[in-house]
């Protein structure tokens, strides 16, 4: 079966200059028994397209996502993973941590790491997503 996992990722500009967004590469992890097809976002810029989204050998997904950020706005990406769940591949200890969170340890939960690139006025950072996942009973 698959399983759907979002994010957000906002960039705000707060001061009265304008100025610019970030390059950004998302890394979903990618535990024992899942594994990621596809990468699908919206309200990224105009010139990223759908095959734009390729994820790398690593599973990581890098998007020129820099872009002109007028004074005082802001801009909102929301980002969709997609992954394929072989329940039998998963351990009891495997279902134990998919149940639990903590975004700074990739081992629980599902962990997307945002890497975000720096530019003008915007420090280079990381920021972590989790989502949990429950096995479900048939």
């Amino acid at each position: 079966y698959e399983i759907e996992v979002g994010h957000t990722v906002t960039f705000t500009n707060t001061t009265d200059a304008d100025g610019s967004g970030s390059d950004i590469v998302l890394r979903p992890q990618v535990p024992a028994g899942f594994t990621l097809k596809n990468v699908t976002g919206t309200g990224t810029p105009w010139w990223i397209h759908e095959d734009d989204f390729i994820i790398q050998p690593d599973n990581s997904v890098p998007l020129p996502t820099d872009q002109t950020l007028y004074a005082n706005s802001s801009t909102t990406m929301t980002f969709r993973n997609i992954y394929e769940v072989n329940a039998e591949a998963i351990t009891e200890e495997g279902w134990k941590a998919l149940g639990t969170c903590n975004p700074q340890d990739p081992s629980q939960g599902l962990t997307t790491r945002i890497d975000v690139a720096g530019s003008d006025g915007i420090e280079p950072a990381t920021y972590s997503t989790c989502t949990t996942v429950t096995r479900t009973k048939n």
